[in-house]
C-alpha cells in the first residue's frame, strides 16, 4: 500500500471515527501499474473528503459540488469515480458493518468463554464511537437515513456469519448449548447491536456500553449453558470449527 493511500485511508478514519475504506482496498495484493495506482489514491482522497465533509456539515448541506472543491477536483473528475453523493455514503456505510464486523472477529481470536467474548465486543464497540461521538452519529445517521430496503443486506449478513463463527466455537468449547439455532441466535445478536445503535444515535446521552452490554448478557443466558461461567475464563477448545458463511 502506497503512502499516499495510508494517508487517504488515516484521514477517512479521523473524518468518521471509523475505518478507511482504504482498509479493505489494502489487501490486494496484486501489482498495479501507476494509472490504476492513482486512480485508486484519488477515489480514497475524494471518499475521505466527502466524509469528513458529512461528518462536519452533514450530509443533506454538503454536495457534489462541495467535495469536489474540498478534493481539489473537477466535478467531471468525481463523476468518473461516483454516481452521486449518495454512493460515496454508500461506501462510508459499508466501512461502518464492516469494522463491526472485525470487533467480533477480533473477540473470537481472545480466549474467553462466550459470554466473555460478548461483553468484550460490548466494550469495543462502545470504544469506536467515543473516539469521534459527534462525527460517527452524523455519519451513520446519514446512512440510515439514505439507505433503500435490503441494501445493506451483505454487510449485516457478513456480521451475522461472524456472530455464528463465535457461537459455533463457544459450543466446541462446550458453553453454548446444544439445542440453540446458531444462525437465528446470530441474527438475534445483530439486531440487539443495530437496536442498541440507533438508540445512541437518537440519544446522545444513551449508555451504549452499559446497555449493549447488559442486552447481550441477557440473550447470553438464553444461549449459553448454564454454569455460572467467568468471562475472564479461557474457554475449553474441543476442536476448531470450520468457518461459516452467510447465508
Amino acid at each position: 500500500m502506497s503512502r499516499t493511500n495510508t494517508q487517504a485511508a488515516a484521514s477517512t478514519s479521523r473524518a468518521t471515527g471509523l475505518p478507511g475504506t482504504a482498509d479493505a482496498t489494502a489487501k490486494a495484493i496484486a501489482p498495479e501499474g501507476r494509472r490504476t495506482r492513482r486512480r485508486r489514491e484519488l477515489h480514497q482522497n475524494i471518499l475521505a473528503t466527502a466524509a469528513g465533509l458529512f461528518a462536519r456539515d452533514g450530509y443533506d448541506v454538503t454536495t457534489v459540488e462541495k467535495i469536489a472543491s474540498a478534493s481539489d477536483i473537477a466535478q467531471a473528475t468525481f463523476f468518473n469515480h461516483f454516481r452521486s453523493k449518495e454512493d460515496v455514503l454508500r461506501e462510508v456505510g459499508q466501512d461502518v458493518f464492516t469494522r463491526f464486523q472485525r470487533l467480533v472477529e477480533e473477540q473470537l481470536a481472545r480466549r474467553a468463554t462466550t459470554r466473555g467474548r460478548l461483553a468484550g465486543f460490548a466494550a469495543r464497540s462502545a470504544e469506536l464511537v467515543r473516539r469521534a461521538p459527534e462525527m460517527t452519529r452524523r455519519v451513520l445517521i446519514a446512512v440510515l437515513r439514505s439507505s433503500r430496503p435490503g441494501e445493506s443486506g451483505a454487510e449485516l449478513a457478513s456480521m451475522q456469519a461472524a456472530f455464528a463463527n463465535l457461537l459455533a466455537d463457544g459450543r466446541q468449547a462446550g458453553d453454548v448449548r446444544d439445542d440453540v439455532d446458531l444462525d437465528l441466535a446470530a441474527e438475534l445478536l445483530v439486531s440487539v447491536v443495530m437496536g442498541a445503535m440507533t438508540h445512541w444515535i437518537n440519544d446522545p446521552d444513551y449508555p451504549l456500553e452499559h446497555r449493549l452490554g447488559a442486552t447481550l448478557s441477557l440473550v447470553s443466558d438464553r444461549l449459553l449453558v448454564s454454569t455460572g461461567d467467568n468471562p475472564d475464563k479461557p474457554a475449553r477448545t474441543k476442536s476448531a470449527p470450520g468457518k461459516r458463511k452467510p447465508r
